[in-house]
């Protein structure tokens, strides 16, 4: 079991209290929080912990929490809880506590993991892979994680330069991992950072320096492709910090130097050279005027000691890159080692001790010849001094592992003499440093030479010393490194140590049984006595925690370590459990110690000694094979045994336990595990509180139901009638649903024909759900069913209708990666199960394109593997047949999609070149709009909406020809969109109307048509009526045709919810909606009336100021009454002075307005004044102008604001202009070295699609650069057309230096063919904007057949042709036309070029080799043997004879020509004839030849794996057979990829080969079955 999952079962504060808190109920205090609530509390209490490994724990325990979470929650509520967890983070991060900063940095790391691994991951649900953040659930766009990722990398840097080390470390390592090259937005970040630590390296804060260090190291490891360019400011920066008088500074800027080197040496060798020469030259430096004295034997070193410290790690890293330069300085670094090997400085020494092995690593021979005696004697000497004795075991034991046999005679006594002092000690704090040490060089020894090592361990009787020591992780190794090594010790070490553990755990030796003396001894208490007086003083964990972590003996023994408790006792019970299950007591009968000794620690209070002893007695019992035998005293401790194992699996409170002891009951316990009362205990555990515990159980009792079907069998059916009523019926979880229908996938695949008779009822069941909302849970049940199309067979078919339009609508959907491969394996089992195979093509003829799609648009690999294995098992369609599919299948449309060119090249062919101004807009807009109405890629759509309306307020009017589809857009998005996101897509939708003015008209319906399906929903009440008014503004007069229908929606606002924030909105539309309401007025003055009164006081003045604005534009005189008369309830009742201002104000705008027809309101307001003691100036005025006759103001001094409204509808139309273009920006995108790796090309790739968008001089294609970065397809289709764009506005010597460095993307060795077709594209496309590359045609038509573009090739070839006509060119264009099937063509290049022609020119002579282009194989064969008669040692015509022979199928020729040429041929040759000779040998079964010939060929070539595929099946070696299939798909993706992108047709090949792969498999299946059969002894 591994590490982690040892320590989740150790209790949080170390004490033996084995119950996990997490599972007591006691806990649960706060009766409010939710189960949920409580859990990630729970999770966030352990990441403050003070162990490191409960920290990593709950930060595991938190990713899968939210994983967990993401299933059952929608998807507002799953952002919400990532909020809480984020601000969870964030206090942990802002934390003074430093081990609360580290759990937040392990929080940090756990959840980036799901950002960075997302195009890695294709897990199906249930499977030990968990999905990726970008893959849960639609709030986990890809936009989200760019916030995830900036908020982590600030939480990150601001934790950097701590005065903590191990802060500063975890975080630098946490924001490698966000710099990893599969994560997104990390350019800027590594930029940005890589800037600062080089400022930082040499500041004076030591902090400051130290972070730098790790922050580039981090950066170097995780993400070197972008470091790579920084290299040559990184490396002479360190030269400060490597000789800091720091030691941990020195000893991470070494490592930061060794990533730098990493990532030089794997890419370019002068570059490498010249590196090594300047770090050689800087080490040596510090070396310099070093010796006082010239006489060897007196010269010491005055320089001071972090000078040469650095220099050693230097030199360290230089030696360990182990490259051929470091021949020749390899005698001046060793001389420079022995100069300081006995310096004063501690750390000097040690460096020189560990630069030793490396040394001998480098160049053993010459090491053991001329320096092992030297180094060996030195060592010797310094073995006295306490001081050096720890390293010098170490360098002893890494030397002796290098040179092997050579450092026997040099073993001395001082050596073996010290081991056996140090064993003796009793020193603690001697043991505690010196015993791991001499412990790993004794396990080194021992592996180096092996039984000679033996007669100096039983010398100074080092193995007695050894069995003294206390039971550690380190003694337990170097015992197994022993037994492995030095046979002889094996009975000593057996018999001491078996009795050491009957020791530990009953107080006595260990008894045989049945010898004489034996009997069933146990007492606790004397085996407690034992472990105490074993530990001796060090009863607590001091002394198991003394192992450095460069002599760790556990690893080269292959041990696991124990976890270390505080309570001795608990460690050392725990490291007797190990050895008991670890070492091979192969003479020793163990089961009956097991059953009354080791079971009785199954009840132990510590949780991992409950598990460790579980496990212990599964394994001892599994391998003894007790099970199988018959006797009663046999079966009687079995089942006891067995027993205590299922109870612990049913009852106890830790759910690893309960998994890991159920996992541990294999196939060894069957025949007891399957009787009656053992079986009513496992049955239990089918419904255990944890679904893994569930998981396991139902696989084992399907194991069980061919031993004892009669009483496993019905329980297992009613299991399958409750897996499928729980997901008929059983709610709307998704986590639940998820959950069943995993068991259900485990059930059908475990119990073999037990669920056949009900193929109809599952699949009844299945069916319906496979299109389930949820990803989680239609992936699920599309596996499900796929595992079932394994059972059924022959009887899916009649479910086939029903299915394949489900797995073809999945093939579609581009966001759900894992989803999309368990749709691809599920039809490939329903292929290969039903036989199912050829016709799928024909019944649905889109089948091949989209499968075609995903090879060239997946980025995840696996997918593309199970894509292609899907292609072998449907079978090679013939390329006649699939055309005539094309031409009448139903789905012509889709055929024509796919066969359709990209949008840029539609335009450039329908005459619209980048020079007109809307080539750049139509090209982005159909491409945006494309995304807008894809479902699949709703996470996309809120960046795609954006980059539209950036257009648009660039663009402005110019833009009309695409507002028709743009609203088209917003419907089909808004109807896909989560509710939250309503609101945004509203105002985004008013944005867009204010722009385009009066030209929105003809999409009013549409618009209404969004307003009326959303108004009812009052969170959008507001923001829809903000763009209600938006159209008012843009139509004005045109308005009045949608105001009835405006004014109920309105006034349904102001009936149903008057005191609400949406009546307030309502009131100021009426307002914006000026004189347009007229007609309506009647209706909308009586309701804003009832506001006036008995209304919050926001909302009665609101309303009062809006009837009184209303009223400046229609004459409101005839409802004077109604509104005057609250008014005056108003003034008499109130206190609000604001309310009495507003009436009084709106009183005097009607006195203006309605002149002497007002007089009669007069006596009653003057009344109320006076009574209430009111007084207002405005009023008196106008009422005496009124009374006395005198002329009213025409503009009052009230709502000043009306008179001089801001009208920003009347601003003037963006004007287009282009953006200015960074030429060295592009330069560095474009530049690139011919040595970088297949991931620096696909970095490369990736950040120029990127850059060329950041640089575009086009508004349109900038303004796609957000959605570009996350979303790559877009990136890719918009390259060329970002390209151009640039390109039209560089200097020629810029497009020189741009081309310069696409012909080296074009030639290098390591490049991608999918990258190559990527550039070629470009060149198409810029010849067709008469914009061509400035590459010779020749290069272009070898760039183009190296890829395996023939099309694009074919056409260079001509244009070559027409200039240089030679034979070489012909060749070229008849192999060129024959790839492309186009062999009318081939032969009339053939005829035309033998021919003379009219121009008389001479005609070229015939060559063999053209009739081969052409398949004329008898024509090319005479030819052949023609030639070969004027030259019979002509390497080219014997390789023509053999094409020939092979494409003839002669094969007893072939080999014969094989043999006769195979013994003098050179390597070369060799490798070009095997994959001929290879397929002759195979045709005429001559396996041993066969087997010659495939060890010629190169190790990744696709021929050397399909014919070794062959090879094993023929020597029944299944196992290799299936890993050699696997490869051999794997190297024909990329090959199949690049055919299948040009043309069915011209892939038919590889087809073939990929369908004879999958028939291969089939074979090996079968085989396996068959051989599984003979074992048991089944009749087939």
């Amino acid at each position: 079991m591994s590490q982690p999952l040892q320590r989740a079962l150790t209790p949080k504060n170390n004490s033996t209290n084995g119950v996990l808190s997490a599972n007591n109920p006691n806990q649960l205090n706060n009766n409010n929080s939710t189960l949920e609530d409580y859990r990630l509390d729970h999770i966030f209490n352990e990441l403050k912990s003070k162990d490191e490994i409960c920290r990593k724990k709950a930060a595991r325990d938190l990713k899968k929490h939210f994983i967990s979470a993401s299933k059952g929650l929608s998807s507002e509520s799953l952002t919400l809880h990532f909020n809480v967890i984020n601000r969870k983070i964030f206090d942990l991060a802002s934390s003074s506590n430093v081990n609360e900063q580290l759990g937040g940095v392990e929080a940090i790391k756990s959840l980036v993991e799901m950002i960075t691994t997302s195009n890695n991951v294709s897990a199906a649900p249930g499977s030990s892979e968990e999905f990726p953040l970008t893959q849960l659930n639609s709030s986990a766009t890809s936009e989200g994680n760019s916030s995830m990722f900036l908020r982590y990398s600030n939480y990150l840097t601001r934790l950097i330069p701590s005065n903590d080390l191990r802060v500063m470390k975890a975080a630098a390592e946490a924001l490698g991992k966000l710099a990893s090259p599969n994560g997104s937005y990390t350019q800027d970040l590594v930029q940005s950072e890589v800037k600062k630590s080089l400022e930082w390296l040499n500041d004076k804060n030591e902090n400051r320096r130290h972070a730098a260090v790790l922050v580039l190291s981090a950066f170097a490891e995780k993400a070197p492709t972008m470091v790579s360019r920084f290299i040559s400011n990184i490396i002479p920066n360190l030269k400060r910090t490597l000789t800091d008088s720091k030691i941990t500074l020195r000893e991470d800027s070494a490592i930061c130097l060794r990533n730098c080197l990493n990532i030089v040496y794997a890419r370019d060798t002068q570059v490498r050279d010249y590196w090594f020469n300047y770090l050689f030259d800087q080490a040596t430096e510090m070396f310099t005027n070093q010796y006082v004295t010239e006489t060897p034997a007196e010269t010491t070193n005055n320089n001071p000691p972090e000078d040469i410290h650095g220099a050693l790690l230097c030199y360290r890293e230089l030696v360990l890159q182990g490259t051929p330069i470091l021949h020749s300085k390899y005698d001046a670094i060793y001389d420079f080692l022995m100069g300081v090997k006995a310096h004063r400085s501690v750390d000097v020494r040690r460096e020189v001790a560990v630069l030793m092995p490396y040394m001998a690593k480098y160049d053993t021979p010459h090491f053991a010849n001329s320096y092992l005696h030297i180094i060996m004697l030195h060592y010797m000497g310094q073995l006295a001094a306490r001081e050096d004795q720890a390293f010098i075991y170490i360098s002893i034991a890494d030397i002796a592992t290098e040179v092997k046999h050579p450092i026997t005679t040099l073993l001395r006594s001082p050596l073996f003499e010290s081991i056996k002092d140090i064993l003796t000690n009793k020193s603690a704090k001697v043991k505690k440093e010196l015993i791991s040490p001499s412990f790993y060089c004794l396990a080194k020894l021992a592996l180096a030479i092996g039984p000679a090592l033996t007669k100096s361990i039983n010398e100074f009787q080092l193995l007695k010393f050894i069995l003294r020591s206390p039971i550690t992780d380190n003694m337990l190794g170097l015992l197994k490194v022993f037994i492995d090594n030095l046979p002889s010790l094996e009975p000593i070490i057996n018999d001491k140590l078996i009795n050491t553990i009957s020791c530990c755990f009953s107080g006595y030796e260990f008894k045989h049984p049945g010898s004489p003396d034996y009997k069933e001894l146990m007492d606790p208490s004397l085996a407690f006595d034992y472990r105490q007086h074993m530990l001796g003083k060090d009863s607590n964990s001091s002394l198991f925690n003394s192992s450095p972590p460069n002599c760790d003996v556990s690893s080269l023994a292959h041990l696991p370590k124990t976890n270390v408790y505080e309570d001795g006792d608990i460690t050392l019970i725990l490291q007797a459990l190990k050895a008991l299950s670890f070492f091979d007591f192969e003479n020793y009968l163990l089961t009956e110690f097991v059953r009354y000794c080791i079971t009785c620690y199954i009840s132990h209070e510590n949780a991992e000694v409950r598990l460790k002893a579980a496990l212990s007695s599964a394994n001892i019992y599994a391998k003894a094979g007790v099970a199988f035998q018959k006797s009663r005293h046999s079966t009687k401790a079995v089942n006891e045994v067995l027993m205590k194992l299922l109870t612990i699996c049913v009852t106890d409170a830790v759910p690893e336990i309960r998994l890991e002891v159920l996992k541990s009951l294999n196939e060894g316990f069957d025949p007891q595990l399957s009787q009656a009362d053992n079986v009513r205990m496992l049955l239990l555990t089918l419904n255990d509180e944890n679904f893994e515990v569930r998981k396991i159980a139902i696989k084992i009792c399907g194991r069980l139901s061919l031993m004892n079907p009669a009483y496993i069998v019905p329980p297992l059916r009613r299991l399958l009638v409750q897996l499928m009523t729980t997901l008929d019926y059983g709610g709307q979880s998704s986590r639940k649903k998820e959950e069943t229908a995993i068991a259900l996938t485990l059930l059908i695949a475990n119990t073999g024909d037990l669920t056949k008779p009900y193929v109809t009822q599952i699949m009844e069941v299945l069916i319906p759900k496979a299109e389930d909302p949820s990803p989680a849970v239609s992936t699920a049940i599309i596996t499900a069913i796929g595992e079932m199309t394994v059972v059924g067979g022959e009887d899916m078919v009649p479910f086939i209708d029903q299915l394949m339009p489900i797995l073809i609508e999945t093939f579609q959907d581009q966001s759900l990666t894992f989803k999309r491969d368990a749709a691809v394996k599920a039809l490939g089992q329903l292929a290969g199960s039903s036989g199912y195979v050829i016709q799928p093509l024909l019944d649905y003829p889109k089948l091949l394109g989209l499968l075609v799609n995903i090879l060239k648009s997946e980025a995840t690999h696996s997918v593309r593997i199970e894509v292609v294995r899907l292609l072998g098992i449907l079978g090679a369609l013939d390329p006649y047949k699939h055309k005539e599919v094309e031409r009448s299948g139903q789905d012509a449309e889709t055929v024509a999609q796919q066969n359709a060119p990209s949008i840029d090249m539609e335009l450039l062919m329908k005459g619209k070149s980048p020079t007109h101004d809307d080539y750049f807009p139509t090209v982005v807009m159909k491409i945006l709009l494309k995304i807008a109405k894809d479902p699949s890629l709703s996470n996309h759509h809120p960046a795609v909406i954006q980059a539209i309306m950036h257009i648009y307020k660039t663009l402005g009017i110019k833009c009309l020809q695409y507002l028709d589809d743009v609203i088209g857009g917003f419907e089909s998005i808004m109807h896909l969109c989560p509710p939250s996101m309503l609101e945004t897509y509203f105002l985004h939708l008013g944005d867009l109307i204010k722009i385009v003015k009066t030209n929105i008209r003809l999409q009013l319906p549409q618009i209404f048509n969004l307003i009326r399906e959303f108004f009812p929903n009052s969170n959008l009440q507001i923001t829809i009526i903000g763009v209600i008014e938006k159209v008012y503004k843009a139509m004005e007069k045109e308005f009045r045709l949608y105001v009835a229908e405006v004014i109920t929606v309105l006034l349904g606002v102001l009936e149903k919810d008057p005191h609400g924030k949406a009546s307030l909105r309502v009131m100021k539309a009426f307002v914006a909606f000026g004189g347009s309401i007229e007609p309506y007025i009647h209706l909308i003055i009586p309701q804003m009336v009832k506001l006036f009164e008995n209304s919050p006081r926001l909302i009665s003045q609101s309303a009062i100021e809006s009837v009184r604005r209303i009223s400046r534009n229609i004459n409101l005189s005839e409802f004077s009454p109604m509104i005057i008369q609250p008014f005056l309830r108003i003034l008499a009742t109130t206190d609000s002075e604001a309310l009495k201002v507003s009436a009084m104000n709106t009183i005097c705008v009607f006195l203006v307005q309605m002149g002497n027809d007002f007089k009669v309101f007069v006596p009653s307001i003057t009344y109320v004044l006076a009574t209430n003691k009111l007084q207002f100036q405005l009023y008196d005025h106008l009422v005496d102008k009124l009374l006395n006759g005198e002329p009213l103001p025409a503009n009052l001094p009230i709502d000043k604001d009306l008179e001089n409204p801001v009208d920003d509808y009347n601003e003037p139309d963006p004007t287009p202009r282009k953006l200015p273009v960074n030429p060295q920006a592009l330069i560095s995108a474009c530049e690139c070295r011919d040595d970088f790796t297949a991931e620096d090309w696909q970095q490369w790739m990736r950040r120029l699609h990127i850059d060329m968008l950041k640089e575009s001089p086009s508004p349109c294609l900038r303004a796609c650069l957000q959605l570009a970065t996350v979303h790559q397809p877009l990136a890719k289709e918009l390259f060329n057309c970002a390209f151009v764009s640039c390109w039209n506005e560089l200097h020629v010597q810029y497009q020189g230096e741009i081309t310069q460095y696409l012909c080296i993307a074009f030639q290098a060795k390591n490049n991608l063919p999918e990258i190559s077709q990527t550039l070629l594209n470009l060149a198409e496309f810029m010849e067709h904007d008469d914009k061509v590359l400035p590459i010779r045609t020749q290069t272009m038509s070898d760039y183009a057949q190296k890829s395996h573009v023939y099309a694009k090739a074919l056409h260079y070839k001509e244009a070559e042709y027409l200039q240089e006509h030679d034979s070489q060119t012909t060749e070229a264009l008849i192999n060129i036309n024959n790839q492309l099937q186009q062999s009318d063509s081939a032969v009339g290049i053939l005829k035309y070029s033998t021919d003379s022609n009219s121009e008389g020119k001479t005609k070229l002579q015939m060559k063999e080799s053209w009739f081969e282009k052409l398949q004329r194989w008898n024509d090319a064969l005479e030819g052949y043997n023609a030639r070969e008669k004027e030259h019979p040692n002509s390497v080219e015509f014997m390789m023509g004879k053999m094409r020939c022979l092979h494409a003839l199928g002669e094969w007893e020729t072939l080999s014969e020509l094989a043999k006769q040429k195979w013994e003098n041929a050179s390597d070369d040759i060799k490798r070009a004839m095997a994959p001929l000779a290879a397929a002759s040998a195979w045709g005429l079964a001559q396996w041993e030849r066969m087997d010659s010939y495939i060890g010629a060929m190169k190790d990744s070539s696709a021929d050397k794996a399909f014919f070794n595929a062959i090879l094993c099946l023929h020597k029944n070696n299944f196992e290799e057979g299936t890993k050699q299939i696997l490869k051999a798909r794997e190297l024909l993706v990329a090959e199949l990829t690049t055919m299948v992108s040009e043309s069915y047709n011209r892939a038919y090949g590889v087809v073939v080969r990929v369908q004879m792969l999958s028939e291969l498999e089939e074979i090996v299946k079968d085989c396996l079955v068959v051989r599984e059969m003979l074992i048991s002894g089944k009749d087939y």
